[in-house]
């Protein structure tokens, strides 16, 4: 029951929370592409687009303009608390990313707005909220500057918690609003958001969604460019097209949900081996105890597989009882459990129950041959005996000297009740070897949760600290390169370093989207803000790459593209912000260590070559082409330093990456929960192994404990007599289980592929502490139970003759 319901219930874990997933996103027609242009759009230029793209009206599904901006806010809540933050403020969709509701009502008037629901949740509604921008109100581009809040909604924008940064001052947003797109000042929409029908019925993350919207999205691209071009009399101002894919929420629940994945990859066939152990013990205790029984149905003619199929169906009985309760109960609870461990990530939609038919007959069949091997392993050595052997009692185990008692100083050192403990537990070399596998398996398990935990909890420290060292990223509009003097004047900020930074799909083997390009002048120096390393652990640095069409890049980007030292791979993205396609090739000089994001690095001269305007690259001034400035400041900035950078003219945006550190940090920090259960069932099991190894232990050894109580043993003596080797056999069990649980975590982590994140291989001293010490309290509580056992074996009936 314990292993079908873990191993079922972690491998529909996925499957269940994206099928949530797709029916929200479905409900609320969640976007296929958003279009963006720097000049906005008009209802001409969206008739434009359909009609070129869709002339027949059999490809998009919907197609709908939305107006956006931000703006400080300030309310009051139902308690009189005052609050403030910086909102986006959204026009409210009719077709396509329907909010969805959860207190309160949607708007009706306009001056009526839903906020957020993670902002307040219903604390908000009946309250009033204010919105002012840098300046005047004329800077929020609202008609009005108050709205009684109605109601509160998610959206299907922001899956998680991450809203955005705010253009207002680059701090993180507090949150959302939807207002009537009447309140908006400005005719144009900031973004169009289209779905196809070719995609309504394909599964979110499948093979087959993603290449439909890739074969779409040049079609898109092509469209979108047309509208912007007859909308400004021939001249295309800067368009880009987005997909799901590169929306945060839905990105992050895809990577954070497939953490689970790769944990179920091992965890569960342990459990489901343990089992197998603990079946093949307990039946072979039950065969050796009806040997009697066995001798006398042979001699009186019943066959070998009629004698079998007695404890086949036994032990049948027990596997399907234990798989109709496992199964259900694991399939439904543990995926609940874990989405109840995300719900301050995503809280969305409620979980459904997904039945899988496959794993249903998969842990059915697996059940009951594990049952199957079990018995007839168990059977096979004592239907060989003929019946007058199988009739006699057998013989007992001898004692026999061990190997210890040869370290002179140390046995004679050691009490009697010791010294008999350890000739016992090698007097009994199958049940001790047994023991130590289950328990050692456990302490494994155990081991490789807290090595998950360890290497992923901290990777936000470790990329922001260790490898990317400056604090913040500024997008500078095209020429505006002369603000970077004034950034540096800025008496918080330290060191200032241009670069060229640009968006791009990367294609070899494999293809992965939205990696970073970037290049700095050929004397810079990059040490304060990039230390590369390289990935054989060696920590050696990677030179940034010195020949034309040279790149290095991420370990992540090299392991999914299969890409190694001297290898080509393509890029594809805009051109110099035009909106033009830009391909290149490129060559691997380098690859360094990174664990949040890809980024590819080149020089200057090929970053002019691919990126640079006009006929003549080489002739192309870098400094004109420069987009990023990467800032490190006097300690962490404050939202004062960000405020004011984001107002020097040519500034279009600053991101602070330690609002990047803390999302990393918030998205892995529900993994507490998740190795908590994953150790709490391999205690548990460990706990049925312990508990049904002592038992048979017990059972067989009833006429020795009663002996040694007829030979004046205490109480207190004769369980220390038995239940010390549960303390000395786990303790041994779980030093020889920590190797296996060092080779369970890297394989886990090779597991989890990411496309955004990968993992550093970390396990501390502590963990190796815990996985042990948590093996010796799963045996301690055993021994508690196992005490009320000993107590009660009856002397008298315990040394009666087995004849």
């Amino acid at each position: 029951m314990l292993s079908v319901g873990f191993f079922s219930g972690l491998k529909v874990c996925r499957d269940q929370m994206w099928m949530a997933c797709q029916n929200y996103l479905k409900a609320q027609n969640f976007y296929d592409y958003r279009l963006y242009s720097s000049l906005g759009f008009t209802d001409d230029e969206i008739d434009v687009i359909r009609d070129q793209m869709d002339p027949k009206g059999a490809v998009i599904q919907s197609i709908e303009g939305m107006k956006s901006t931000d703006a400080a806010g300030t309310y009051d809540d139902t308690k009189g608390t005052a609050h403030s933050g910086t909102f986006l403020l959204m026009s409210v969709p009719e077709k396509v990313n329907i909010p969805s509701l959860v207190s309160g009502r949607m708007p009706e008037a306009d001056d009526e707005c839903v906020v957020d629901d993670r902002v307040a949740g219903s604390r908000i509604v009946g309250s009033t909220i204010t919105f002012s921008g840098s300046g005047s109100i004329d800077n929020v581009g609202l008609k009005n500057r108050t709205y009684k809040v109605v109601g509160t909604v998610d959206s299907p924008l922001y899956l998680n918690n991450d809203r955005g940064s705010s253009t207002i001052d680059s701090a993180k947003r507090t949150g959302f609003v939807y207002l009537s797109e009447n309140n908006f000042t400005s005719p144009r929409y900031t973004e169009v958001d289209m779905t196809l029908r070719a995609t309504e019925n394909e599964a979110v993350y499948s093979d087959e969604y993603s290449d439909l919207i890739k074969e779409k999205k040049d079609d898109v691209e092509e469209a979108l460019t047309s509208a912007a071009a007859s909308e400004q009399d021939g001249y295309a101002p800067s368009t880009y097209v987005l997909t799901r894919s590169e929306n945060t929420g839905y990105a992050s629940f895809k990577n954070d949900t497939s953490i689970i994945d790769g944990i179920a990859d091992v965890f569960p066939v342990f459990f489901i081996l343990i089992a197998l152990l603990v079946c093949i013990t307990t039946m072979t205790r039950m065969v050796e105890e009806e040997r009697t029984q066995i001798g006398t149905l042979k001699a009186l003619g019943c066959s070998d597989l009629s004698i079998t199929m007695k404890y086949m169906l036994y032990a049948g009985s027990a596997a399907l009882i234990g798989w109709a309760v496992g199964f259900p109960v694991g399939t439904w609870g543990l995926p609940k459990i874990f989405w109840w461990a995300y719900r301050t990530l995503y809280d969305f939609a409620p979980l459904p129950y997904v039945f899988s038919t496959k794993m249903a007959l998969l842990t059915f069949g697996v059940s009951l041959a594990a049952v199957s091997l079990s018995v007839w392993f168990s059977c096979r050595s004592e239907l060989l005996s003929s019946p007058a052997a199988l009739v006699r009692p057998k013989s007992a185990k001898p004692g026999k000297r061990i190997w210890i008692e040869k370290i002179r100083p140390l046995w004679k050192r050691l009490p009697f009740l010791r010294k008999v403990t350890l000739r016992n537990m090698f007097r009994y070399k199958a049940r001790m070897i047994m023991m130590l596998v289950g328990v050692g398996s456990c302490t494994s398990l155990v081991l490789t949760g807290f090595g998950v935990r360890d290497s992923m909890i901290h990777v936000g420290d470790i990329q922001f600290e260790d490898i990317q060292t400056y604090q913040l990223a500024v997008t500078i509009d095209e020429g505006g390169m002369s603000s970077v003097a004034e950034i540096q004047q800025n008496p918080k900020v330290e060191h200032v370093l241009p670069c060229v930074s640009q968006i791009v799909d990367v294609s070899a083997d494999e293809r992965m989207g939205f990696v970073t390009l970037m290049s700095f002048a050929d004397d810079a120096d990059i040490s304060g803000f990039w230390n590369l390393t390289r990935v054989d652990g060696s920590g050696g640095r990677v030179r940034l790459p010195e020949q034309e069409n040279g790149a290095v890049i991420s370990k992540r980007l090299a392991d999914k593209l299969g890409l190694k030292k001297g290898d080509a791979f393509r890029i594809e993205g805009s051109s110099a912000g035009n909106g033009a396609t830009m391909t290149a090739e490129l060559k691997v000089e380098g690859v360094y260590t990174n664990y949040i994001g890809n980024t590819i690095f080149i020089n200057e001269k090929t970053c002019r070559e691919i990126l640079g305007a006009g006929e003549d690259n080489n002739a192309e001034d870098f400094t004109n082409m420069e987009n990023t400035c990467l800032v490190k400041t006097d300690g962490a900035p404050d939202k004062t330093l960000l405020k004011q950078i984001n107002g020097i003219n040519g500034i279009s945006g600053v991101t602070d990456l330690e609002d990047t550190r803390a999302d990393v940090n918030e998205s892995v920090s529900c993994l507490n929960y998740i190795i908590w259960l994953l150790v709490l069932f391999s205690g548990a099991l460990s706990f049925i192994v312990i508990f049904n190894l002592t038992n048979i232990n017990i059972a067989e050894r009833s006429r020795e404990i009663a002996t040694v109580e007829v030979l004046g043993f205490y109480p207190e003596e004769t369980r220390s007599y038995v239940l010390w080797e549960n303390m000395v056999i786990s303790a041994l069990a779980g030093f020889i289980g920590l190797p296996g649980g060092w080779l369970f975590t890297r394989f886990v982590l090779g597991r989890i592929l990411l496309d955004d994140m990968t993992f550093p291989f970390v396990i501390h001293g502590i963990s190796y502490l815990f996985a042990v010490v948590c093996t010796m309290i799963f045996a301690a509580v055993v021994n508690l139970f196992m005490r009320r056992s000993i107590a009660g074996i009856q002397m008298a009936e315990s040394l009666k003759a087995v004849e």
